[in-house]
């Protein structure tokens, strides 16, 4: 406990030295301090995090740690060049013959987003003081990095609400608690604040010089959570149309969305052999197989047709909006996260229908939000059964649904930046 504890305090001295000193944290448009208090919200959630999932529930997080000292233990057994290449080689399926034998005994080889959890942990245990509570440290150090280009993108189209937006982005409790936990989560959102930084813009101030951090962010996210571009790709597209072309901003995302619907079903039956519906089916069916005390009791019927997806598009909504409600077997968990689901919720209809009685608010940004996270709730709801995996999954879209009611902010001067055109 005691090793543990001296790594956090050396690892977040060092993290809030970097942050006072170097000029890179100075270009983001925030004050300093409040990036050194954001930092230290992130590693206390972390270290917090971990406490409660080592205490009580485990998880995924500690997998990919147990994972790492594998890798990490060919370098003891004078085997650095396996070490290097379990590290930085491509993890094809199946594994070449002369690494098949330490693939195998790694878990998470076959996924390539947990796998490069592992990577970071077998890279960070040369200096990690060997505890996961100094990782827990640096990897939130990242992803602070990748949540202020995040900030930076949305407070740039909303500068009136910068203020909500910090509190979205560094202070939100279920946002700290799930993604400062090393888990797939807080990587993605920060490589998508790394993606939307470079191309949430007109696309006439979109330069090649932005290739590198475009191909970063993708990458990361394709590796962590593929989805998540998936739902990106269209609401982008729309946002770039009515950004070029105001007006009918609902008529164009519904168009963008109906052709990326039409063009995902003819890639996967292209690509895979499968319909987009077989696909969900399966992936639904994973879930199924695995063994969870959290499971729902009601999930969408899924039997790889076209009309399941319709007619199960309710159900789907309401196990990915609400669940867990709290039942007979009231636990903690269940009530903190559906007090947050109702938080979340009423904040977005309060200010929808503020925004509609008022004319005003950033139509574009709205829709760009909503949609985004629509598709995201739709996903999960159709293919995760699982109570505690719908609520981590689901902290995306809780965030881009309290960015969409932030856009209808009043503000100085709102009719210059009004876009009345819903």
């Amino acid at each position: 406990m005691v090793p543990e504890l001296v790594a956090v305090l050396a690892y977040t001295a060092m993290g809030l030295l970097l942050v006072w000193r170097l000029g890179f944290f100075r270009r983001f448009g925030l004050p300093v301090r409040l990036i050194l208090v954001a930092f230290l919200a992130r590693v206390f959630a972390g270290v917090l995090s971990h406490v409660i999932h080592l205490m009580w529930y485990g998880g995924d997080a500690f997998d990919y740690w147990h994972a790492s000292l594998y890798v990490y233990n060919l370098l003891h057994e004078g085997q650095a060049g396996m070490y290097l290449r379990m590290v930085f080689e491509p993890n094809v399926v199946p594994p070449p013959a002369d690494i098949k034998i330490h693939a195998y005994n790694v878990d998470y080889w076959s996924d390539n987003g947990a796998y490069l959890l592992v990577r970071f942990h077998s890279l960070i245990r040369l200096i990690g003081w060997k505890t996961m509570a100094a990782h827990i440290v640096i990897y939130n150090f990242l992803c602070l990095i990748g949540l202020l280009y995040l900030f930076r993108s949305l407070s740039q189209l909303l500068p009136h609400a910068k203020m909500f937006l910090v509190l979205v982005l560094f202070f939100y409790p279920t946002q700290l608690f799930w993604t400062s936990l090393m888990l797939k989560e807080g990587a993605a959102l920060a490589a998508m604040g790394l993606l939307l930084d470079q191309v949430l813009r007109p696309w006439n101030r979109i330069s090649l010089r932005q290739l590198p951090p475009v191909m970063l962010g993708t990458a990361l996210l394709l590796l962590l959570r593929n989805f998540w571009l998936a739902a990106l790709l269209p609401v982008w597209t729309a946002w770039q149309w009515v950004e070029k072309k105001p007006g009918r901003a609902l008529t164009k995302y519904l168009m963008v969305m109906v052709g990326f619907l039409l063009l995902f079903a003819g890639a996967s039956q292209w690509f895979t052999g499968q319909s987009l519906p077989q696909i969900l089916s399966s992936k639904q069916a994973e879930f199924l197989a695995l063994k969870a005390e959290s499971r729902l009791a009601v999930v969408p019927h899924l039997e790889g047709r076209w009309l399941d997806l319709l007619t199960q598009m309710p159900l789907a909504l309401w196990n990915s909006v609400l669940q867990p409600i709290p039942h007979a077997e009231v636990k903690p968990f269940y009530l903190l996260a559906f007090a947050d689901h109702v938080l979340v919720l009423g904040c977005f209809l309060f200010m929808l229908y503020y925004g509609i009685r008022s004319g005003g608010g950033q139509f574009n940004l709205f829709w760009f939000s909503f949609f985004f996270s629509f598709i995201l709730l739709l996903l999960i709801g159709y293919t995760v059964p699982i109570a505690g995996a719908i609520v981590r999954y689901k902290v995306v879209t809780s965030v881009f649904l309290l960015v969409a009611a932030a856009s209808f902010i009043p503000a100085d001067q709102q009719a210059k930046g009004a876009q009345p055109d819903a």
